[in-house]
């Protein structure tokens, strides 16, 4: 939250002029080098690689090797990020997601087995779109086994009783217990108003935080 406040702070300082100020020169931010730079923080030195050539990438999961897998929104597809350099061949195999030109719905997340070493075992979660309606959609999580540049093997393990035309997103991460939890946002902005209300309602999954087993079963000590 700090962080978040000094950068708006500083946005605000380049933005607005001081009232009664003589008329500055226009202020501009500073532009990213495209060649890595090391940033000096509080934990210690940090490289940052810039990487071009993704389409509103959204989130990324890393292997054990040390590469990353990100996904970008509204697209059927991975990217593998090699030694800071993007792979030109997308990772194929995803199902198909939900194409709302909404810009406040969120992309596809996901996530890696904690044992991928072993099952190669990728996850993913994505916005289902409803058959003849595009903008109906449900929070779905899939998984699959890496191999190569497809995803192979494919199951689902969740689809959310939660069907929207509302703004929302969903998170997918695995927990040190093993577990995989993962939050359904409960929209805000829609017609149909009562969703707002959904993190109050146990019959639906909007507007919680989830786990279940890494095969999409239920935990037996799950609270509900």
């Amino acid at each position: 939250m700090k962080r978040i406040q000094l950068v708006l702070l500083w946005v605000c300082f380049l933005t607005v002029p001081s009232v009664g100020s003589a008329e500055q020169p226009e202020s501009t931010l500073p532009v990213l080098s495209e060649a890595p730079i090391i940033v000096n923080t509080v934990t210690g030195p940090v490289r940052i690689v810039p990487i071009k050539g993704l389409v509103y990438p959204w989130a990324l999961a890393f292997l054990p090797n040390g590469d990353m897998l990100v996904t970008e929104q509204n697209r059927t597809t991975l990217r593998l990020i090699h030694d800071g350099v993007l792979d030109p061949k997308p990772i194929t195999g995803l199902p198909p997601v939900s194409t709302s030109q909404r810009r406040d719905t969120a992309g596809v997340d996901v996530t890696v087995h904690p044992k991928f070493s072993e099952n190669q075992l990728v996850y993913v979660a994505y916005w289902k779109p409803q058959s003849g309606d595009a903008d109906l959609r449900t929070a779905t999580i899939v998984r699959a086994r890496l191999d190569g540049y497809a995803l192979v093997e494919m199951e689902e393990i969740f689809e959310s009783v939660s069907w929207t035309d509302g703004p929302s997103s969903i998170r997918v991460i695995f927990g040190p217990d093993g577990m995989l939890y993962f939050t359904i946002g409960a929209p805000i902005s829609t017609e149909k108003a009562g969703e707002a209300m959904w993190s109050q309602a146990p019959d639906q999954h909007g507007g919680k935080i989830l786990r279940i087993n890494d095969d999409g079963t239920v935990p037996q000590d799950n609270p509900f």
